[in-house]
């Protein structure tokens, strides 16, 4: 098995070794990738929900739209 040292010749890992360390590693990487990508869905699921009460005031957007729809269908 082939052996490679590190920068300071203090440590020495095999071949697998270091195959294990990097599949461990991407595997980490690739759970907090997910884990941020949870975590900024939710928050934009949180902020965009219509709360139980009040939805009104909550979306201005979603009723600026409306009433810009509305005046232009009577406006015309």
């Amino acid at each position: 098995m082939q052996n490679l040292r590190d920068t300071e010749g203090l440590m020495t890992f095999s071949r697998s070794e270091l195959q294990l360390q990097l599949q461990l590693q991407l595997q980490l990487q690739l759970q907090l990738q997910l884990q941020l990508q949870l975590q900024l869905q939710l928050q934009l699921q949180l902020q965009f929900a219509p709360k139980a009460a009040g939805a009104a005031t909550y979306r201005p957007l979603h009723n600026k739209l409306i009433i810009q729809e509305f005046s232009a269908h009577y406006d015309q």
